[in-house]
């Protein structure tokens, strides 16, 4: 899908401190999820992150402009591209 042309979009990413305790890229499936189906934060399957881990950083992404910056990566893709 192009992750790997956001990945390296010149993202800079800050040092960690420590470890994370929750997958980013479940972070990223459980935004999709609700996206796609429409429904509220709450009523996220529990298979997925914490709901107010997943709307946290849904809301820390979207006030840093890091959506307006993969719609502009996934944009500038070639129709129909996979890669």
């Amino acid at each position: 899908m192009g992750f790997d042309k956001i990945n390296d979009s010149g993202y800079r990413q800050r040092k960690r401190r420590k470890k994370r305790e929750v997958d980013m890229g479940e972070v990223v499936n459980a935004i999709f999820y609700i996206l796609r189906a429409g429904c509220s934060w709450r009523m996220m399957p529990d298979d997925l992150p914490a709901c107010l881990t997943v709307y946290s950083y849904f809301r820390r992404w979207e006030r840093k402009g890091v959506w307006q910056k993969i719609y502009t990566v996934l944009r500038s893709l070639p129709a129909g591209s996979t890669t």
